[in-house]
């Protein structure tokens, strides 16, 4: 009978300590901490702002554009050293965010910076992020951005948009133009430019021996930008029309007297 007494006591005791926790309207049950994730973000282009070496290049300063709009929408932007080797160093980024992955609830953009310390100094060594931005080393705390599509910087900075054939040549690679592509020069003022590009047989290139001689010729249209020329678009009709649709500003006197391509 004691036993079976002290076992009824506990048993009342426990259901009394239960009431005491239980409220008008509410389940007993404690709510659920809000989901918090942490999301690797694929940053590419212009989402990966900067790149700076401090103390002796032994630490790195990310800056990156992060999703903004709502509380938390990214916090604690981190980078991770991935691999070191002695030419690169190959870094991720992530964020802590607590919308279960639906960014559609931060429309907007913020620039936020992180720090990385280094194993060792930085050296020569090309940074690359993600594989979707490659910076490399200068004679000043900011690094270059030499690619926006990883790897190692192995091309040579783009020279600065002038009138002069080194350039011509890199505006020329911009289109995208296929091997044996040729260029002439149309009109240029340093901050426009028009350039016939060409190519044996066609937009595709020529290949195998009933390959023709005749040149594919395309009007392509520039302006001066930060990295050398930029493309404004290309047409194959007479004068200014088309390049006056996409640049109002592009001046007359460098298109007005180009001919129609048949």
């Amino acid at each position: 009978m004691v036993r079976n007494g002290l076992l009824v006591a506990v048993i009342l005791l426990l259901a009394m300590a239960g009431c005491g926790t239980v409220h008008a309207g509410e389940s007993g049950a404690s709510p659920s901490p809000a989901l918090s994730l942490w999301r690797g973000w694929g940053f590419s282009g212009d989402q990966i702002v900067s790149v700076s070496v401090e103390h002796s290049g032994r630490v790195l300063v990310i800056a990156a554009r992060a999703p903004a709009g709502q509380d938390d929408c990214a916090s604690d932007l981190t980078a991770t050293l991935i691999d070191w080797i002695p030419t690169t160093a190959d870094i991720t980024l992530t964020f802590r965010s607590p919308w279960q992955g639906d960014l559609s609830k931060c429309p907007s953009l913020q620039v936020k910076t992180t720090d990385l310390t280094l194993p060792g100094q930085l050296g020569k060594r090309d940074i690359v992020i993600d594989t979707a931005a490659t910076f490399a080393p200068t004679n000043t705390a900011l690094m270059r951005r030499c690619s926006d599509f990883g790897g190692a910087c192995t091309i040579p900075p783009v020279p600065p948009a002038t009138c002069g054939d080194s350039s011509y040549g890199y505006a020329m690679l911009s289109t995208g133009p296929p091997e044996d592509a040729v260029y002439s020069e149309r009109g240029c003022d340093g901050q426009w430019l028009v350039l016939d590009i060409g190519w044996p047989g066609g937009a595709a290139g020529c290949d195998g021996p009933s390959c023709g001689q005749d040149m594919a010729m395309t009007h392509w249209f520039f302006s001066a930008g930060p990295h050398g020329w930029m493309t404004i678009t290309s047409s194959r009709t007479a004068g200014c029309s088309r390049v006056h649709q996409v640049a109002p500003r592009f001046p007359t006197q460098l298109c007005a007297a180009l001919r129609a391509i048949s």
